[in-house]
């Protein structure tokens, strides 16, 4: 488990996701890109942090973004969400 755990700090100026960094008033988007409900169970999530100058980065995570998505979004930061589906399902 802590193999796959990755480090999370959401403050009041930055946000910090693994050896990731950024200051919030950089940031133009944070969008959780979520397992479909068939592949949950040992899926990660991945976020794409979108920055006001077009740059991003993809950062897989585990699937329990819920607290995490509540927090960039209370810190200003626009957010969105979408499902991954699966590979049968296309």
């Amino acid at each position: 488990l802590a193999a796959r755990s990755i480090h999370v700090v959401v403050s009041a100026t930055s946000l910090r996701l693994g050896r990731f960094e950024w200051r919030l008033r950089e940031l133009r988007n944070v969008h959780f890109e979520i397992p479909g409900w068939g592949q949950r169970r040992g899926q990660r999530a991945v976020i794409v942090v979108e920055t006001t100058l077009g740059r991003t980065t993809r950062v897989k995570v585990p699937n329990a973004v819920d607290g995490l998505m509540a927090a960039v979004r209370a810190a200003g930061v626009p957010v969105s969400r979408s499902g991954m589906d699966s590979w049968w399902a296309s």
